[in-house]
């Protein structure tokens, strides 16, 4: 086996205004990944089902920017600092592997799974795309085609979202005045979609908070207008038997059971895909140094300061269509296999510390 090869070529730009007061760096990138160690399907004549190849080309090009400034600056007052971070990055699989005895090109490759749901690499996609059974969709404007019961029609194995974001970013404010100084990170991700296992039996066996939201349990439900108004659905009127997109149409009024379709969750995964778009409190610390004066001439201890910090300590804003809302940023796994699969995990923990810092 050979070792994966990547080609860069990356273009910055790093500049400083007003006496430091402000500053921009830049930096444009492009990246090539050639030769990556991929486990594909081999015939079982071998006496084996996979082997170990170097295959695919992956292309990512992107953008990063930090602007800082200093809004307040005093040797003796109140000093405001603020760093902003915006990073965007597109991927595109340019290739994944073509058998060199059959000449049969591999059309897709399994990243993760779960319950049926891949997150798969396939040519002229990006990286990371969800594919499992979803809802059929009318060609003309993408509406949902419901069924005789009111509930979505479904189709296996179509796109149902895209692991990565659209760009994520990050505002740092830091705040002093003499020995005191306040600081905190909001971090901010836009797009990205995310399966989740537990969206899925949740809503199936009833348990999640938005199952039971005003009367639908009693009353049953229409989609599009009850629940999912984000989406249009229709109804087929006049169906052609050979061919379900040319049938006739009319926006769909059929009333279905809150059991039956919150049940439905378990046979249609796009039900369970939603945008993992969020804004967090990332951190925040509450910082005090210690006077000079503490201190003697003759001292060991030369300097310190004492800190309340926290870490992961609030969400502030989840996409709607995050109906449960979980933390996006809970995954199965830390590898790549887990991006935007959501099983039943623990969701990230809340922290907070003391900390004393000496200075010797």
């Amino acid at each position: 086996m050979r070792p994966e090869e990547v080609v860069t070529t990356e273009f910055g730009v790093e500049a400083n205004f007003l006496q430091n007061r402000i500053g921009l760096d830049v930096a444009v990138y492009d990246k090539t990944t050639t030769d990556q160690i991929m486990s594909v399907a081999i015939s079982k004549a071998t006496g084996y089902n996979t082997t170990l190849v170097n295959a695919g080309e992956i292309n990512n090009q992107g953008v990063e920017v930090q602007l800082r400034g200093s809004i307040l600056k005093s040797n003796t007052g109140f000093n405001w600092d603020v760093i902003l971070n915006w990073a965007k990055d597109q991927s595109e699989i340019v290739e994944l592997y073509t058998d060199p005895v059959t000449n049969q090109s591999l059309e897709s490759y399994n990243i993760g799974s779960q319950w049926s749901t891949f997150i798969q690499a396939r040519p002229g996609e990006p990286w990371g795309v969800i594919y499992g059974t979803g809802m059929l969709r009318r060609d003309s404007d993408g509406a949902v085609i419901v069924g005789s019961n009111g509930r979505p029609m479904t189709e296996a194995n179509i796109k149902l979202g895209e692991v990565n974001p659209d760009w994520i970013g990050g505002i740092r404010n830091e705040f002093s005045y003499k020995n005191l100084s306040v600081g905190f990170l909001l971090d901010i991700r836009k797009g990205g979609d995310i399966f989740s296992v537990s969206n899925m039996f949740g809503a199936y066996s009833g348990m999640l908070e938005f199952t039971a939201l005003d009367d639908h349990r009693e009353n049953g439900l229409v989609l599009g207008q009850d629940f999912l108004t984000d989406e249009t659905f229709v109804k087929i009127v006049n169906q052609n038997a050979d061919d379900i997109q040319n049938s006739e149409f009319a926006e769909n009024d059929i009333t279905t059971s809150a059991q039956g379709f919150f049940e439905s969750y378990y046979s249609n995964r796009e039900l369970s895909v939603y945008d993992g778009s969020y804004g967090k409190l990332r951190e925040a610390h509450i910082t005090y140094t210690l006077p000079k004066n503490l201190f003697g001439a003759g001292s060991f201890v030369k300097g310190g300061s004492v800190a309340l910090v926290g870490n992961n300590l609030a969400i502030l804003w989840r996409h709607k269509s995050n109906l449960a809302g979980f933390d996006p940023e809970t995954t199965t796994g830390s590898g790549n296999s887990s991006v935007g699969l959501e099983s039943t995990a623990y969701p990230p923990a809340r922290s907070f510390g003391l900390k004393l810092n000496l200075k010797f």
